[in-house]
């Protein structure tokens, strides 16, 4: 719960990575941080990424559907950019809505409130 609410706290919105285990997605989502997973066996070594990179995430809107590949920007210390895709780890309808959700509680209200008419 703290590795997601520290990474908000930062301002970090989106987090790439090889994968996710459900609990950290799921509590990354609920701070409103979109995480997203490298594709194709792609790891950070793989593509040269340092950690020092400025990343853009395109696509982003009230459109993105579950699990949608999105194209990544990366932009070096010195100058040279990259672009590869990574597909968003939100594998729910309900985490779609927005690509940077308020949170949970909103997402368990809804079926409540479909049914009370």
């Amino acid at each position: 719960d703290w590795a997601a609410k520290g990474t908000m706290l930062l301002g970090v919105r989106a987090v790439i990575a090889e994968s996710f285990e459900r609990i950290h997605r799921s509590n990354l989502v609920g701070m409103g941080v979109l995480p997203l997973e490298f594709l194709n066996g792609e790891t950070r070594q793989s593509l040269g990424l340092t950690g020092f990179e400025s990343l853009t995430v395109a696509g982003l809107g009230e459109t993105m559907l579950p699990r949608a590949t999105l194209p990544v920007r990366a932009v070096r210390t010195d100058g040279p950019t990259q672009t590869f895709p990574a597909r968003s780890a939100r594998p729910t309808p309900c985490h779609a809505g927005s690509p940077f959700p308020t949170g949970h509680p909103a997402c368990s209200a809804e079926p409540i409130l479909d049914d009370a008419g």
